[in-house]
């Protein structure tokens, strides 16, 4: 499992963890249910506004350090 795959289960540990559904997350980020979805698989290099995004909607902050 590469890096993007893990970042993108840790995501999907947290959506589940919290009760969330795909949509529920795409309607409160503002993103596409198809977003959330590759995010969470690793298909490709997330940008960091879909990151933030994401982490704002789970109420957590992105750390660079």
């Amino acid at each position: 499992m590469d890096r993007r795959e893990q970042f993108g289960a840790k995501l999907r540990d947290i959506r589940i963890l919290r009760g969330f559904t795909i949509e529920q997350v795409a309607e409160g980020t503002g993103l596409k249910p198809n977003t959330i979805k590759s995010v969470e698989a690793g298909k490709f290099s997330t940008p960091f506004d879909v990151i933030d995004k994401i982490a704002e909607f789970y109420g957590m902050e992105v750390s660079v350090s």
